[in-house]
């Protein structure tokens, strides 16, 4: 089997299999996945998805909390909403509360250390 399946997440990645590494890669392979990642451990907790979205627009324009506009975090809220957010939950290194409308990682995510150190640095 190829291709992404949410079936084949990130708990899978001990072994050598190719699927689990393209699990891995495929998740990795966005700047903005990454970004979630990379603020929900900064953090270290659970995170309102709009201070997510605000965190990565300021990471991803370079500039500081006050320069970035609300129309830019809102259209990183919902790319994060429809698109990586999902993707990632599905993968199973976040957990995603919709009624609360938090993000966290999950137990899973500590697997993906070693390649986000790598590729963040």
């Amino acid at each position: 089997m190829t291709g992404y399946s949410p079936k084949s997440g990130v708990a899978e990645c001990g072994g050598p299999d190719k699927q689990s590494f393209d699990v891995v890669f495929d998740i990795l392979a966005n700047q903005c996945r990454r970004y979630v990642l990379r603020c929900l451990q900064k953090f270290e907790d659970r995170m309102a998805l709009t201070d997510v979205a605000d965190e990565i627009a300021r990471w991803g324009n370079e500039t500081n909390h006050m320069d970035i506009s609300e129309v830019e975090v809102e259209r990183v809220a919902t790319s994060l909403y429809h698109v990586h957010i999902p993707k990632l939950t599905d993968a199973d290194v976040v957990e995603y509360d919709q009624e609360q409308n938090v993000v966290a990682l999950s137990k899973n995510a500590e697997q993906l250390e070693p390649f986000l150190v790598s590729i963040t640095q």
